[in-house]
């Protein structure tokens, strides 16, 4: 084996281990935003306008970051 297959050989590895650390990231990172989405949901419905407008932010801030999350899973073509 070359230099060069050698040091292809060790990228490929190491891309895959970066790919494996961003997937277990990207599901701990989902796993962490659930509660945070089930208690605004449950303040949107509270009597309060303004409880409610902050369950709304709240919903909307954990939505654009699960939009991020899947966003990693494109590769650049």
């Amino acid at each position: 084996m070359s230099t060069s297959d050698s040091d292809a050989a060790a990228l490929q590895a190491r891309i895959a281990t970066l790919e494996t650390a961003i997937t277990e990231l990207r599901h701990d990172l989902r796993g962490i935003l659930s509660p945070a989405m089930l208690v605004a949901d449950r303040l949107i419905g509270h009597s309060e306008p303004g409880v409610r407008r902050a369950g709304e932010v709240m919903i909307r801030c954990v939505e654009q970051a699960a939009k991020r999350l899947e966003q990693t899973k494109q590769r650049p073509s």
